[in-house]
């Protein structure tokens, strides 16, 4: 009776063994089958990302690009603005067609003890330094020898706005040498009795766009209560005590001007001011 019994266990463990070796062989075909479906899953809408993949019940996409430490390298650092002093003239440009007239005197165009001592075009050329900064208007050095004040700036007095349309409150300013005033002052008295009535001045004026080398100024209104940029003009051939560069902050009214002044159309000409290294 034990042998009996003996013998039907070893059967059925062998049943239980074929059946369990059979479970595999049916298993092996379905893990194949899962994996094909999962790649075919996969490929299916690969625009779609990650995100909108788990919202449909898709697997998710193998990254494209797999993290390399050998890629890793710090930013790039942006180069800081160094202020170079920059040394030379100011060459002159009519504005009307871009040809060069000459440069900014290096003397008065009027000579002392005439009263009307301004800067006008000259084939001699006035030595000038200045060192930008990053932004806002700075302070351009006389280096040419031999001048009464140090700084190359505007004079004038009670420059209107550039949208008034009356030609009878428009002005026109000078450019002369001076003492210093700070950036976004108002204009000063710092002329020290040069001129025969009171006129102001600023130096603190210029602006230089280092890409076309262009000088360029604003006026600083009495009060500081606003800033205008101005407009170049040389005046030539119509006076001892009119020639010479004159700004102004309107063009509106710019012929009426004139007429003011006395100056033919035909004598003034817009001009801009570019820097020429030395």
């Amino acid at each position: 009776m034990a042998r009996k019994l003996a013998f039907i266990s070893l059967v059925s463990v062998f049943v239980a063994l074929l059946g369990f070796a059979a479970l595999l062989v049916e298993a092996r075909p379905q893990v194949a089958t899962t994996h094909a479906a999962k790649r075919e899953a996969m490929a299916t809408y690969p625009e779609l990302t990650n995100a909108q993949r788990l919202r449909r019940g898709l697997p998710l996409s193998k990254p494209r690009q797999l993290f390399s430490p050998t890629r890793v390298r710090a930013r790039d650092a942006s180069p800081s603005y160094i202020p170079t002093a920059q040394t030379g003239y100011i060459k002159v440009v009519r504005t009307s067609d871009n040809a060069v007239l000459g440069y900014m005197s290096s003397s008065y165009l009027n000579a002392s003890p005439s009263p009307y001592t301004w800067y006008g075009l000259s084939q001699s050329r006035l030595l000038v330094t200045f060192t930008p900064p990053g932004s806002g208007v700075f302070d351009i050095s006389i280096s040419t020898p031999g001048y009464d004040y140090p700084f190359l700036g505007l004079t004038g007095s009670s420059m209107p706005s550039p949208t008034n349309p009356d030609p009878y409150q428009q002005n026109v300013g000078r450019i002369t040498q001076t003492n210093q005033t700070p950036p976004g002052a108002p204009p000063s008295d710092v002329l020290n009795g040069r001129w025969p009535y009171s006129l102001t001045s600023e130096s603190a004026v210029w602006n230089y766009d280092s890409g076309t080398k262009e000088i360029t100024a604003v006026w600083v209104t009495e009060g500081a209560s606003a800033t205008y940029p101005v407009h170049f003009f040389s005046w030539t051939g119509v006076a001892a005590h009119v020639d010479g560069f004159a700004f102004t902050t309107n063009t509106l009214t710019y012929n009426g001007l004139l007429d003011l002044y006395l100056v033919p159309a035909d004598k003034s000409q817009a001009v801009r001011f570019y820097f020429e290294s030395a």
